[in-house]
């Protein structure tokens, strides 16, 4: 962890990356006028300002989108910080060759990714600190079942806010290139959304994800105190009747509950230390604003990527929506920037969109098969175990730990297929524009590279889908059958030891 110790420190803002940069055309009017708008900001505070200047302003965003968010972002203390605006200020008096004066990733992503190490670290001892607690206070209570204090949810709210806080402040590095670039960010059933409906929507996802930690820690601790109260000491017998009579009998270390419960958070963990070995840097690296342009070796020096690489790796580990959402949009936008030059680069066109999918299919290998489907089968079987000791008493808690599993993994496997379908059909937008001519060896590489992500990716994503409807099934079929069990493909299963 040397490697992550060079703090953020002044850099060379005439320094371009290549590989980091993409090229564009004309800035777009709203977006001139956020940088005309940074060239007159100020460090001081905005009442600082002089009434002239304030007035500059105003006439400058007035009648723009998202005017007063992007004055907001730009001026306000906890706003687009001081390193950013400069760079703002930099490019707009010096505009670069290849990519005007808007500002990319590389540019200011670099802050942001070292921010994202203590969010890192704190999120996995948070995940392995909350069940090994709550276990240590769960009880067995009068009606013979697992409870735990309600103030344990005390406990989360720092860890909440930290989160939060530490969110908020990746954004306001990495924002303003988002905005260049995107007329909106995206977002499910909007086409433009506004940026403050764009910005609610998607700290929702982060809070409900964070609260996912806490609930499968919670969910880990009560069920293996379950065992413990009475009544449930059999409830692992059940269980090994149950797996008996499923279609995966033959995987004989399933008829373990209490081995099932902790694989399915063991996996959650995983992930995050997954996508840390990924960004981890395997050598002194600098995370200051234009900082590494030519990349570095990572995970053991096993990966060569770029500050923006870890930041989308990071920022996905950490349930960060407002800092992982958009990055696939910007990808083709530099696309398209590449494809616009007098002499269109398509093997760096298709580079840039491939490198995307890899982002794509790691998620949704680790976060939604692995992580989140063996989260659902688990939730939703203990769940049905309990009403059947329970003889159909209702597991509130248990219900609603499902229920913001089910969205979670929803709007995950939900944003990596609907990613993979835009760069399909950028990849089929770039064939035509060639109009009959052929690939290079380079670009032809690349094109059958992403036809085999796409498909890898699909396939994972059915996948995905059977899984959860799978999961849904099992949580109706907890009302219907008699003793609250049920194994695919329609039977409900009867449990002689209750």
């Amino acid at each position: 962890m040397g490697a992550l110790t060079s703090r953020p420190k002044a850099s060379d803002y005439k320094q371009v990356a290549e590989d980091e940069t993409p090229q564009s055309g004309s800035d777009e009017e709203v977006w001139g006028c956020m940088e005309s708008c940074s060239q007159f900001s100020r460090p001081s505070s905005e009442s600082s300002r002089s009434a002239a200047e304030d007035s500059i302003f105003d006439d400058l965003c007035e009648g723009q989108a998202n005017s007063l968010v992007l004055k907001s972002l730009l001026t306000c203390p906890l706003g687009v910080p001081e390193e950013v605006r400069k760079i703002l200020k930099d490019k707009r008096e010096n505009p670069d060759a290849r990519v005007g004066s808007k500002l990319t990733m590389f540019d200011s992503c670099g802050p942001a990714v070292f921010l994202l190490w203590p969010a890192t670290i704190m999120n996995l001892c948070f995940a392995i600190f909350i069940p090994w607690f709550a276990n240590m206070h769960t009880e067995c209570s009068e009606f013979g079942t697992p409870s735990y204090p309600g103030w344990l949810w005390v406990i989360f709210a720092p860890f909440l806010g930290a989160m939060l806080a530490l969110e908020w402040r990746c954004l306001t590095y990495i924002v303003v290139p988002f905005l260049q670039w995107l007329p909106a960010m995206p977002m499910p059933f909007f086409k433009e959304p506004p940026f403050l409906l764009w910005l609610s929507y998607s700290s929702a996802v982060s809070v409900i994800s964070h609260m996912d930690v806490m609930t499968q820690g919670l969910f880990l601790a009560t069920t293996l105190h379950t065992f413990e109260c009475p009544g449930y000491q059999h409830v692992n017998d059940a269980w090994e009747e149950v797996w008996s009579t499923s279609i995966f009998s033959w995987a004989t270390w399933g008829s373990s509950l209490e081995r099932l419960v902790i694989i399915s958070w063991a996996v959650l963990v995983l992930q995050i230390m997954l996508f840390a070995f990924f960004a981890l840097p395997a050598q002194a690296v600098s995370f200051a604003c234009r900082s590494e342009p030519q990349g570095y070796a990572s995970g053991c020096g096993l990966f060569h990527i770029w500050h923006a690489s870890a930041l989308k790796s990071l920022a996905s580990s950490n349930q960060m929506a407002t800092c992982s959402l958009g990055h696939l949009e910007l990808s083709i936008q530099r696309a398209d920037a590449e494809l616009s030059n007098e002499k269109p680069d398509y093997p760096r066109a298709l580079q840039i969109l491939s490198m995307e999918l890899r982002q794509l299919l790691l998620r949704i290998i680790c976060i939604s098969f692995i992580t989140n489907c063996t989260k659902l089968q688990a939730r939703t079987t203990v769940f049905a175990l309990n009403r059947m000791v329970g003889h159909g008493s209702m597991d509130w808690e248990g219900l609603l730990s499902i229920g913001l599993a089910h969205i979670t993994c929803a709007v995950a496997l939900q944003t990596a297929i609907q990613g993979a379908r835009r760069v399909q059909r950028e990849r089929h937008s770039i064939l035509e524009s060639l109009q009959g001519a052929s690939f290079c060896d380079k670009g032809q590489r690349e094109w059958n590279l992403m036809f085999w992500l796409l498909c890898t990716i699909f396939f994972v994503g059915f996948v995905c889908v059977l899984v959860q409807l799978h999961s849904l099934a099992k949580l109706v079929a907890a009302f219907i059958c008699k003793d609250a069990v049920w194994n695919f493909p329609n039977k409900c299963v009867d449990v002689h030891a209750y």
